[in-house]
């Protein structure tokens, strides 16, 4: 029993070391970010399979928190938007691509964009009396959020009601974390070649690389087993992926950049916020959307 309790506490130590080494490396706390994601991961699957109409309320959930992720963080900037009701408006717009054609839906986001662009009129003009220059980045950083925000995963739900859309929908997921998952392991033990180093300085060539590759064996078989699709789809799926998916990373690397900020928040530990595990996936899923309307 002592031998198998010493050989259980080495195991730990240098798992504890790894995660250290790892910690060190890439500046996230590797099995808080394993637990988060497998437990994000298999409600996803879970709802897909079983239930798909639950999955505005996931997506729902996550918008809100990201919504509110990116209005705290453009205070720092001095740009004022609605925080709650913008979040609500976004939070609605997801849950109405579940039950919208996209008709309905654009005028759905029309309706959503007249209304919060009122609402920081009212909010400057009346409870900030702010000068005109900071309601218009405001009026404009509203429009923007809830449109990258909320209609890109109104387009997701908007997938997912689909016949057999909820699977293309977890295919696009699954290659967007097969790209973050290769660069994030390729760049901590291979990385040697900055990215783009004035914009995110830890992201390597090596690990864009491993990304890729390992986005374009998922995008082959999940083509073949889950799309039904010819093996060289999987390969144009995931190289879509994997262009719009870097994008947005990088897109929220120079804005976290700009504001001096590593995490939009520390909701989920390991990862960060909310807006930090979208970044990926909120083009991608957009894309997704495009690419399903235009083979099926």
């Amino acid at each position: 029993m002592s031998r198998e309790h010493n050989a259980l506490e080495e195991a730990f130590r240098h798992i504890e070391e790894a995660n250290e080494e790892i910690k060190r490396k890439s500046g996230r706390d590797l099995i808080p970010a394993i637990l988060i994601g497998l437990a994000i991961g298999l409600a996803i699957v879970f709802a897909i399979t079983y239930a798909d109409w639950t999955m505005f309320l996931i997506a729902g959930v996550g918008g809100a928190f990201a919504f509110i992720e990116y209005a705290r963080a453009l205070t720092q900037i001095g740009i004022r938007i609605p925080m709650v009701a913008g979040s609500v408006l976004s939070t609605s717009l997801t849950v109405a691509g579940y039950f919208l054609t996209i008709k309905w839906l654009v005028l759905a986001w029309l309706a959503v964009v007249v209304l919060i662009s009122l609402l920081t009129v009212i909010q400057h003009r009346i409870f900030e009396r702010n000068q005109q220059w900071d309601l218009w980045k405001g009026v404009i950083a509203s429009v923007f959020l809830v449109s990258y925000i909320g209609f890109c995963l109104a387009l997701a739900m908007n997938l997912t009601s689909q016949q057999g859309g909820g699977w293309w929908l977890l295919a696009c997921i699954i290659v967007v974390v097969a790209v973050d998952t290769g660069a994030y392991a390729f760049g901590i033990t291979r990385g040697r070649t900055p990215f783009a180093p004035k914009i995110s300085p830890k992201k390597t060539w090596e690990g864009f690389f491993g990304g890729a590759i390992l986005a374009i064996i998922a995008g082959i078989i999940l083509s073949i087993f889950m799309l039904g699709m010819p093996w060289w789809f999987g390969i144009i799926f995931a190289a879509v992926m994997i262009v719009v998916a870097t994008v947005g990373d990088l897109s929220e690397s120079l804005f976290k950049r700009q504001i001096g900020v590593k995490d939009m928040s520390s909701w989920l530990p390991g990862h960060g916020g909310f807006a930090d595990r979208l970044d990926s996936i909120l083009p991608s899923t957009a894309s997704a959307w495009v690419i399903f309307q235009l083979v099926i």
